[in-house]
Protein backbone atom coordinates (compact mmCIF):
# COMPACT_ATOMS: atom_id res chain seq x y z
CA UNK A 1 0.00 0.00 0.00
CA UNK A 2 1.35 3.25 -0.87
CA UNK A 3 2.41 5.64 1.92
CA UNK A 4 3.29 9.17 2.12
CA UNK A 5 5.44 10.23 5.55
CA UNK A 6 6.01 13.90 6.80
CA UNK A 7 7.91 14.30 9.97
CA UNK A 8 6.71 11.69 12.44
CA UNK A 9 3.62 10.98 10.75
CA UNK A 10 2.69 8.15 7.58
CA UNK A 11 -0.35 8.84 5.11
CA UNK A 12 -1.82 6.00 3.61
CA UNK A 13 -3.05 7.17 0.64
CA UNK A 14 -5.64 4.42 -0.33
CA UNK A 15 -7.24 4.07 3.02
CA UNK A 16 -6.71 7.32 3.78
CA UNK A 17 -5.36 7.05 7.03
CA UNK A 18 -3.28 9.21 9.52
CA UNK A 19 -0.29 7.73 11.84
CA UNK A 20 1.87 8.39 14.00
CA UNK A 21 4.95 5.48 14.58
CA UNK A 22 2.39 2.72 14.98
CA UNK A 23 -0.70 4.56 16.96
CA UNK A 24 -3.46 5.71 14.42
CA UNK A 25 -4.72 9.39 14.73
CA UNK A 26 -8.37 8.77 13.52
CA UNK A 27 -9.27 11.15 11.57
CA UNK A 28 -13.44 11.93 10.53
CA UNK A 29 -13.79 10.56 6.65
CA UNK A 30 -14.07 14.18 5.40
CA UNK A 31 -11.64 15.33 7.08
CA UNK A 32 -9.37 12.35 5.84
CA UNK A 33 -9.92 12.80 2.08
CA UNK A 34 -8.91 16.87 2.89
CA UNK A 35 -6.13 15.64 4.26
CA UNK A 36 -5.64 13.46 1.12
CA UNK A 37 -5.82 15.81 -1.53
CA UNK A 38 -3.39 18.22 0.27
CA UNK A 39 -0.72 15.89 0.44
CA UNK A 40 -1.24 14.65 -3.17
CA UNK A 41 -0.56 17.96 -4.37
CA UNK A 42 1.65 18.80 -1.96
CA UNK A 43 4.01 22.30 -2.42
CA UNK A 44 0.84 23.35 -4.58
CA UNK A 45 -1.99 25.47 -3.41
CA UNK A 46 -5.36 24.01 -3.70
CA UNK A 47 -8.15 25.82 -3.77
CA UNK A 48 -11.36 25.87 -1.86
CA UNK A 49 -13.02 25.01 -4.76
CA UNK A 50 -11.08 22.03 -5.85
CA UNK A 51 -11.55 20.84 -2.01
CA UNK A 52 -15.10 21.22 -2.32
CA UNK A 53 -15.14 19.27 -5.44
CA UNK A 54 -13.30 16.70 -4.63
CA UNK A 55 -14.37 15.85 -0.96
CA UNK A 56 -18.24 16.97 -1.15
CA UNK A 57 -18.83 15.74 -4.65
CA UNK A 58 -21.68 17.98 -5.66
CA UNK A 59 -23.13 18.26 -2.30
CA UNK A 60 -23.74 21.73 -1.00
CA UNK A 61 -21.84 23.15 2.10
CA UNK A 62 -20.81 26.24 3.76
CA UNK A 63 -17.30 27.21 4.34
CA UNK A 64 -17.68 26.05 8.02
CA UNK A 65 -17.25 22.34 7.03
CA UNK A 66 -14.42 22.74 5.47
CA UNK A 67 -12.94 24.63 8.12
CA UNK A 68 -13.92 22.43 10.74
CA UNK A 69 -11.77 19.62 8.69
CA UNK A 70 -8.98 21.61 8.07
CA UNK A 71 -8.97 22.42 12.47
CA UNK A 72 -9.88 18.55 13.19
CA UNK A 73 -6.49 18.13 10.78
CA UNK A 74 -4.45 20.15 12.43
CA UNK A 75 -4.70 18.91 15.82
CA UNK A 76 -3.90 15.73 15.07
CA UNK A 77 -1.05 16.65 13.57
CA UNK A 78 -0.30 19.32 16.23
CA UNK A 79 0.19 22.28 13.53
CA UNK A 80 -0.25 25.80 14.25
CA UNK A 81 -2.06 27.51 11.88
CA UNK A 82 -0.17 31.00 12.47
CA UNK A 83 3.20 29.17 12.41
CA UNK A 84 2.61 26.22 10.17
CA UNK A 85 4.29 23.00 9.78
CA UNK A 86 2.32 21.16 7.57
CA UNK A 87 -1.13 22.76 6.38
CA UNK A 88 -0.41 26.82 5.20
CA UNK A 89 -3.71 28.56 4.54
CA UNK A 90 -3.60 30.42 1.29
CA UNK A 91 -5.25 33.72 2.12
CA UNK A 92 -8.83 34.02 0.48
CA UNK A 93 -7.79 30.97 -1.77
CA UNK A 94 -7.42 27.67 -0.37
CA UNK A 95 -4.49 25.59 1.44
CA UNK A 96 -1.27 24.03 0.69
CA UNK A 97 0.55 21.15 2.28
CA UNK A 98 4.22 22.41 3.06
CA UNK A 99 6.00 19.36 4.70
CA UNK A 100 8.96 17.89 2.65
CA UNK A 101 7.13 14.27 1.70
CA UNK A 102 8.65 10.46 1.83
CA UNK A 103 6.89 8.33 -0.50
CA UNK A 104 6.74 3.97 0.27
CA UNK A 105 6.97 2.00 -2.94
CA UNK A 106 6.10 -1.66 -2.60
CA UNK A 107 9.94 -2.80 -2.23
CA UNK A 108 9.76 -0.36 1.16
CA UNK A 109 12.42 1.73 -0.10
CA UNK A 110 12.18 5.53 1.66
CA UNK A 111 12.40 7.71 -1.31
CA UNK A 112 10.54 11.17 -2.50
CA UNK A 113 6.64 10.75 -3.27
CA UNK A 114 5.70 11.71 -6.80
CA UNK A 115 4.05 15.05 -7.55
CA UNK A 116 3.27 16.38 -11.20
CA UNK A 117 2.50 19.95 -12.05
CA UNK A 118 4.32 22.67 -13.73
CA UNK A 119 7.93 21.14 -14.36
CA UNK A 120 8.15 19.65 -10.71
CA UNK A 121 8.50 15.90 -11.06
CA UNK A 122 9.60 13.72 -8.12
CA UNK A 123 10.29 9.81 -8.89
CA UNK A 124 9.93 6.63 -7.03
CA UNK A 125 13.19 4.81 -8.61
CA UNK A 126 16.58 5.19 -6.65
CA UNK A 127 17.74 8.53 -5.89
CA UNK A 128 14.96 11.27 -6.89
CA UNK A 129 15.93 14.67 -8.76
CA UNK A 130 13.93 16.22 -6.14
CA UNK A 131 16.45 14.62 -3.55
CA UNK A 132 19.27 16.12 -5.06
CA UNK A 133 17.34 19.29 -5.53
CA UNK A 134 16.67 19.64 -2.10
CA UNK A 135 20.44 19.21 -1.43
CA UNK A 136 21.06 21.65 -3.86
CA UNK A 137 18.66 24.06 -1.91
CA UNK A 138 20.09 23.21 1.38
CA UNK A 139 23.70 24.44 0.18
CA UNK A 140 22.38 27.85 -0.81
CA UNK A 141 21.72 30.40 1.82
CA UNK A 142 25.57 29.48 3.54
CA UNK A 143 27.06 32.01 0.88
CA UNK A 144 30.51 30.10 0.86
CA UNK A 145 32.45 29.25 -1.97
CA UNK A 146 32.60 25.43 -1.10
CA UNK A 147 28.27 25.62 0.00
CA UNK A 148 27.62 27.18 -3.58
CA UNK A 149 29.45 24.66 -5.45
CA UNK A 150 28.20 21.76 -3.57
CA UNK A 151 24.95 22.80 -4.38
CA UNK A 152 25.49 23.25 -7.80
CA UNK A 153 27.10 19.97 -8.05
CA UNK A 154 23.64 18.54 -6.86
CA UNK A 155 21.79 20.78 -9.16
CA UNK A 156 23.67 19.07 -11.81
CA UNK A 157 23.38 15.72 -10.68
CA UNK A 158 19.05 16.19 -10.47
CA UNK A 159 19.69 17.35 -14.09
CA UNK A 160 21.64 14.54 -15.11
CA UNK A 161 18.92 12.43 -13.84
CA UNK A 162 16.20 14.09 -15.58
CA UNK A 163 17.11 17.15 -17.86
CA UNK A 164 13.65 18.69 -18.22
CA UNK A 165 13.38 18.75 -14.25
CA UNK A 166 12.53 22.84 -14.10
CA UNK A 167 13.04 23.40 -10.47
CA UNK A 168 16.57 21.93 -10.67
CA UNK A 169 18.02 24.14 -13.70
CA UNK A 170 16.71 27.44 -11.56
CA UNK A 171 18.33 26.09 -8.42
CA UNK A 172 21.44 25.65 -10.90
CA UNK A 173 21.21 29.44 -12.25
CA UNK A 174 20.97 30.17 -8.99
CA UNK A 175 23.96 28.87 -7.31
CA UNK A 176 26.20 30.59 -10.64
CA UNK A 177 24.80 33.56 -10.43
CA UNK A 178 25.33 34.08 -6.62
CA UNK A 179 29.27 32.63 -7.59
CA UNK A 180 29.43 35.33 -10.19
CA UNK A 181 28.39 37.81 -7.47
CA UNK A 182 30.40 36.87 -4.89
CA UNK A 183 33.48 35.04 -5.94
CA UNK A 184 35.61 36.15 -8.59
CA UNK A 185 32.61 37.75 -11.15
CA UNK A 186 33.89 34.92 -13.66
CA UNK A 187 32.05 35.41 -16.93
CA UNK A 188 31.57 32.01 -17.13
CA UNK A 189 29.65 31.50 -13.67
CA UNK A 190 27.62 34.56 -15.89
CA UNK A 191 27.16 32.99 -18.64
CA UNK A 192 26.14 29.40 -16.97
CA UNK A 193 23.62 31.26 -15.06
CA UNK A 194 21.90 32.97 -17.93
CA UNK A 195 21.76 29.91 -19.84
CA UNK A 196 20.00 27.90 -17.02
CA UNK A 197 17.31 30.36 -15.92
CA UNK A 198 16.54 30.37 -19.75
CA UNK A 199 16.18 26.68 -19.77
CA UNK A 200 14.15 26.78 -16.54
CA UNK A 201 11.85 29.09 -17.71
CA UNK A 202 11.20 27.39 -21.77
CA UNK A 203 10.77 23.92 -19.18
CA UNK A 204 8.14 25.44 -17.20
CA UNK A 205 7.26 29.28 -17.65
CA UNK A 206 4.68 29.02 -15.24
CA UNK A 207 7.30 27.78 -12.44
CA UNK A 208 7.97 30.92 -9.77
CA UNK A 209 11.28 29.87 -8.97
CA UNK A 210 12.23 30.38 -12.68
CA UNK A 211 11.23 33.57 -13.22
CA UNK A 212 12.99 34.21 -9.90
CA UNK A 213 16.30 32.84 -11.18
CA UNK A 214 16.13 34.51 -14.09
CA UNK A 215 15.48 38.04 -12.41
CA UNK A 216 18.63 37.65 -10.09
CA UNK A 217 20.31 36.82 -13.32
CA UNK A 218 18.86 40.41 -15.27
CA UNK A 219 19.82 42.02 -11.75
CA UNK A 220 23.79 41.08 -12.29
CA UNK A 221 23.76 42.49 -15.93
CA UNK A 222 22.18 45.76 -15.00
CA UNK A 223 18.88 45.00 -17.00
CA UNK A 224 16.66 46.19 -13.55
CA UNK A 225 14.15 47.01 -15.16
CA UNK A 226 13.34 43.22 -16.91
CA UNK A 227 14.54 41.66 -13.50
CA UNK A 228 11.51 43.73 -11.38
CA UNK A 229 9.15 42.10 -14.22
CA UNK A 230 10.26 38.27 -13.85
CA UNK A 231 10.05 39.12 -9.14
CA UNK A 232 7.38 40.63 -9.69
CA UNK A 233 5.65 37.80 -11.95
CA UNK A 234 6.96 35.11 -9.54
CA UNK A 235 5.28 37.01 -6.50
CA UNK A 236 2.16 37.03 -8.59
CA UNK A 237 2.33 33.15 -9.44
CA UNK A 238 3.26 32.58 -5.68
CA UNK A 239 2.77 35.27 -2.74
CA UNK A 240 4.34 32.96 -0.54
CA UNK A 241 7.74 32.42 -1.90
CA UNK A 242 10.34 33.56 -0.29
CA UNK A 243 13.64 34.01 -2.57
CA UNK A 244 10.99 36.15 -4.74
CA UNK A 245 10.43 38.51 -1.91
CA UNK A 246 14.05 38.11 -0.86
CA UNK A 247 15.82 38.46 -4.28
CA UNK A 248 13.67 41.42 -5.27
CA UNK A 249 14.77 43.05 -2.07
CA UNK A 250 17.87 42.81 -2.70
CA UNK A 251 17.82 43.64 -6.25
CA UNK A 252 15.91 46.99 -5.47
CA UNK A 253 18.51 48.33 -2.65
CA UNK A 254 21.36 47.40 -5.15
CA UNK A 255 19.48 50.02 -7.15
CA UNK A 256 19.04 52.41 -4.62
CA UNK A 257 15.15 51.96 -4.27
CA UNK A 258 15.61 52.05 -0.54
CA UNK A 259 11.82 52.25 0.28
CA UNK A 260 11.11 49.53 -2.17
CA UNK A 261 14.04 47.36 -0.41
CA UNK A 262 12.50 47.59 3.03
CA UNK A 263 8.67 46.08 1.88
CA UNK A 264 9.95 43.39 0.21
CA UNK A 265 12.42 42.65 3.46
CA UNK A 266 9.51 42.99 5.58
CA UNK A 267 7.46 40.71 3.38
CA UNK A 268 10.01 38.30 3.13
CA UNK A 269 10.65 38.36 6.90
CA UNK A 270 6.99 37.29 7.19
CA UNK A 271 6.78 34.72 4.98
CA UNK A 272 9.96 32.42 6.11
CA UNK A 273 9.29 33.38 10.03
CA UNK A 274 12.95 31.58 10.74
CA UNK A 275 14.92 33.80 8.29
CA UNK A 276 17.57 35.77 10.33
CA UNK A 277 18.73 37.81 6.72
CA UNK A 278 15.68 39.59 5.75
CA UNK A 279 14.85 41.36 9.07
CA UNK A 280 18.61 42.25 9.49
CA UNK A 281 18.66 43.91 5.75
CA UNK A 282 15.06 45.22 6.85
CA UNK A 283 16.65 47.43 9.85
CA UNK A 284 19.43 48.63 6.97
CA UNK A 285 16.74 49.41 4.93
CA UNK A 286 14.60 51.73 7.88
CA UNK A 287 17.83 52.96 9.31
CA UNK A 288 18.44 54.85 5.77
CA UNK A 289 14.82 55.49 5.93
CA UNK A 290 15.15 57.43 9.54
CA UNK A 291 12.66 54.87 10.57
CA UNK A 292 14.97 54.61 13.54
CA UNK A 293 12.28 52.45 15.92
CA UNK A 294 11.24 50.16 13.87
CA UNK A 295 14.82 49.68 12.55
CA UNK A 296 16.24 48.47 15.93
CA UNK A 297 12.96 46.37 15.97
CA UNK A 298 13.96 44.95 13.02
CA UNK A 299 17.42 44.38 13.64
CA UNK A 300 16.77 42.67 17.17
CA UNK A 301 14.67 40.17 15.54
CA UNK A 302 16.73 39.25 12.98
CA UNK A 303 19.41 39.00 16.11
CA UNK A 304 17.04 36.39 17.60
CA UNK A 305 16.38 34.38 14.44
CA UNK A 306 20.58 34.65 13.85
CA UNK A 307 20.61 33.00 17.77
CA UNK A 308 18.02 30.21 17.05
CA UNK A 309 19.77 29.52 14.06
CA UNK A 310 23.33 29.02 15.99
CA UNK A 311 21.47 26.83 18.70
CA UNK A 312 20.83 24.23 15.54
CA UNK A 313 23.76 24.92 13.97
CA UNK A 314 26.84 26.98 15.98
CA UNK A 315 28.86 26.76 12.49
CA UNK A 316 26.21 28.61 10.19
CA UNK A 317 28.82 31.22 8.98
CA UNK A 318 25.91 33.15 7.41
CA UNK A 319 24.40 34.07 10.88
CA UNK A 320 27.55 34.64 12.64
CA UNK A 321 29.03 37.16 9.62
CA UNK A 322 25.11 38.95 9.33
CA UNK A 323 24.51 38.13 13.31
CA UNK A 324 27.81 39.66 14.33
CA UNK A 325 27.05 43.34 12.25
CA UNK A 326 23.55 43.08 13.38
CA UNK A 327 24.77 42.76 16.92
CA UNK A 328 27.07 45.61 16.81
CA UNK A 329 24.16 48.18 15.41
CA UNK A 330 22.06 46.97 18.55
CA UNK A 331 25.36 48.15 20.43
CA UNK A 332 26.38 44.60 21.67
CA UNK A 333 30.36 44.81 20.60
CA UNK A 334 31.76 42.43 22.67
CA UNK A 335 29.19 39.43 20.95
CA UNK A 336 29.64 41.26 17.91
CA UNK A 337 33.46 40.68 17.83
CA UNK A 338 32.85 36.71 19.05
CA UNK A 339 30.61 36.36 16.20
CA UNK A 340 32.79 37.81 14.00
CA UNK A 341 36.20 36.80 14.82
CA UNK A 342 34.27 33.18 14.83
CA UNK A 343 33.36 33.40 11.23
CA UNK A 344 36.90 34.93 10.00
CA UNK A 345 38.37 31.83 11.50
CA UNK A 346 35.58 29.32 9.70
CA UNK A 347 36.28 31.10 6.45
CA UNK A 348 38.95 33.98 6.32
CA UNK A 349 38.80 33.94 2.64
CA UNK A 350 35.52 34.35 1.43
CA UNK A 351 33.85 37.64 0.34
CA UNK A 352 30.42 37.64 2.45
CA UNK A 353 32.47 36.97 5.63
CA UNK A 354 35.21 39.48 4.27
CA UNK A 355 32.56 42.12 3.31
CA UNK A 356 30.26 41.76 6.78
CA UNK A 357 33.19 42.25 8.98
CA UNK A 358 34.54 44.76 7.47
CA UNK A 359 31.48 46.48 7.56
CA UNK A 360 31.67 46.16 11.66
CA UNK A 361 35.38 47.36 11.68
CA UNK A 362 33.87 50.30 8.87
CA UNK A 363 31.04 51.38 12.06
CA UNK A 364 33.84 51.12 14.84
CA UNK A 365 35.84 53.77 12.82
CA UNK A 366 38.65 51.17 12.55
CA UNK A 367 38.98 52.69 8.66
CA UNK A 368 42.20 51.04 8.02
CA UNK A 369 41.35 47.42 9.23
CA UNK A 370 37.94 47.88 6.95
CA UNK A 371 40.10 48.56 3.76
CA UNK A 372 42.07 46.30 4.66
CA UNK A 373 39.40 43.31 4.51
CA UNK A 374 37.36 44.99 1.55
CA UNK A 375 40.69 45.26 -0.43
CA UNK A 376 40.93 41.37 -0.39
CA UNK A 377 37.46 40.99 -1.40
CA UNK A 378 38.25 43.53 -4.89
CA UNK A 379 41.73 41.07 -5.43
CA UNK A 380 38.67 38.14 -5.83
CA UNK A 381 37.33 40.28 -8.10
CA UNK A 382 33.92 40.62 -6.40
CA UNK A 383 30.76 41.34 -8.19
CA UNK A 384 29.19 43.37 -5.58
CA UNK A 385 29.60 46.97 -6.32
CA UNK A 386 26.28 48.62 -6.13
CA UNK A 387 25.53 47.17 -2.96
CA UNK A 388 28.79 47.83 -1.11
CA UNK A 389 28.94 51.65 -2.64
CA UNK A 390 25.36 52.53 -1.31
CA UNK A 391 25.88 50.43 2.09
CA UNK A 392 25.83 52.81 4.51
CA UNK A 393 27.91 51.09 6.96
CA UNK A 394 30.82 51.98 4.79
CA UNK A 395 29.80 56.08 5.03
CA UNK A 396 32.98 56.64 7.19
CA UNK A 397 35.12 55.20 4.62
CA UNK A 398 33.63 57.28 1.59
CA UNK A 399 35.55 59.73 0.07
CA UNK A 400 39.36 57.72 0.92
CA UNK A 401 41.50 56.57 -2.08
CA UNK A 402 41.57 53.35 -0.80
CA UNK A 403 37.92 53.17 -0.78
CA UNK A 404 37.88 54.29 -4.23
CA UNK A 405 40.28 52.04 -5.86
CA UNK A 406 38.00 48.99 -4.10
CA UNK A 407 34.69 50.00 -5.44
CA UNK A 408 36.84 50.54 -9.18
CA UNK A 409 38.00 46.99 -8.85
CA UNK A 410 35.01 45.83 -7.72
CA UNK A 411 32.62 44.30 -11.07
Amino acid sequence: MDRLRFGDYCFELESERLFSGERELRLTPKAAAVLGVLVRAAGNPVSKAQLFAEVWRGTIVSDDALTSCIQEVRRALGDDAKRPRFIETRHRRGYRFIAPLLGTPPDGRLVPGQREREGWRWHLSGVSPYEYYLRGRQRLPQLTRADLRAGRDMFERAIDLDGDYAPAWAGLATAHATLYEWFGARPHDLAAAESAAQRALGLAPGLADAHVARGFVLTLKSRHDQAKTHFEEAIAIDRDLFDAYYWFARASFARGEIERSADLFRRAAHVRPEDFQSPILLGQSLRMLGSVGKAREANREGIRRAGRKLDLNPLDNRALSLGSSALFTDGQTQRSREWSERSLQLHPDDPPTLVLVACIRAKARLGDEALDLLERVSAQGCGKRDWIARDPDFASLRGHPRFAKVLARLQ
